[in-house]
């Protein structure tokens, strides 16, 4: 992974999962990721601030579901779990982007976050995030997850 930002974006992600989610992911080299097999899910959101940029976590949509069913505390196939798979995604990736700006500029620094969106995407879309600048792979029980941090500067 190397870059200093990308580090700090898996440690959130793999915290908030852990924590929230009681999801054990682990850092993965993007190469050994593969792809998901189904359109992944993409959850995004921007910031701005000291710093402008976007977040973004994708996942196979059964990881979503999974999440919002241990955020609801129903089972993975329960209905209620498919409907919250969007909502439970933004929630984690809104956390883990409050956990990354704090880690990565300090606790100073006020930024103002966008409300995160989901789409589906295509699948091709999935090989084209993995292969952009400060992307970082997961494996979340051996499924792939992909997340990328961009910076687009700093503001005076």
């Amino acid at each position: 992974m190397g870059d200093e930002n990308q580090e700090h974006l898996s440690a959130a992600l793999c915290d908030v999962l852990e924590r929230q989610a009681f999801a054990f992911a682990e850092p993965a080299p993007l190469d050994d990721l593969g792809f998901p097999g189904e359109p992944p899910l993409c959850a995004t959101m921007t910031f701005s601030g000291p710093s402008r940029g976007e977040l973004g976590l994708v996942v196979p949509p059964e990881v979503a579901t999974e999440i919002a069913a241990s955020l609801l505390g129903v089972d993975a196939d329960d209905d209620e779990a498919r409907a919250g798979a969007e909502d439970a995604l933004k929630e984690v990736l809104n956390v883990a982007c409050g956990q990354y700006l704090t880690s990565a500029f300090g606790v100073g620094p006020v930024f103002h976050l966008s409300i995160p969106q989901v789409v589906e995407l295509e699948p091709e879309q999935w090989e084209l995030i993995a292969n952009r600048d400060g992307a970082i792979g997961l494996l979340l029980d051996d499924r792939p997850l992909l997340a990328y941090v961009a910076l687009e500067g700093s503001v005076p």
